[in-house]
């Protein structure tokens, strides 16, 4: 049971880290700092939409991710992929379905494109992250069963 929680878990919370300090890095670089805001739709953004993003993920690393994980395990494929291709896969459609769900049609096809450009890494990260959190907690469990 321990087990099973942390497969749906750890990996969902890893990946958030790893793309949420990669964005504030950014932030950094490009503006020359990063700091919070305290402005009512900052407050708003982390209090209604990081926990129901969390949720989310937690709901999707249950539902698919954790039964795709495991099929991998077993047949080394899904629907005849690798896990890279996988990923790939995952990451182009969710960046393409997240970049036109965001799009403001006014500011053009580049503020498309870069939407979608975006979302794609962003997806790949994340996805990239929670395989080898997977990965790494299958080989934890396997050595401690030993």
């Amino acid at each position: 049971m321990k087990s099973k929680l942390l497969n749906i878990f750890l990996p969902a919370i890893a990946g958030a880290a790893v793309v949420f300090a990669l964005l504030i890095g950014i932030a950094f670089i490009r503006d020359g700092h990063y700091t919070f805001s305290y402005h009512e739709g900052d407050r708003l953004f982390y209090l209604i939409f990081v926990p129901a993003a969390f949720a989310i993920a937690w709901i999707v690393q249950w539902v698919f991710v954790i039964p795709t994980w495991n099929k991998l395990i077993q047949n080394r494929k899904v629907l005849g992929l690798k896990t890279y291709q996988v990923i790939a896969l995952i990451s182009l459609i969710g960046g393409v379905l997240l970049g036109f769900l965001f799009w403001d049609t006014s500011f053009g096809i580049n503020d498309l494109l870069a939407g979608i450009a975006w979302s794609i890494g962003i997806f790949a990260i994340y996805g990239a992250v929670n395989v080898l959190t997977l990965r790494w907690l299958r080989e934890r469990c396997h050595r401690n069963l030993k």
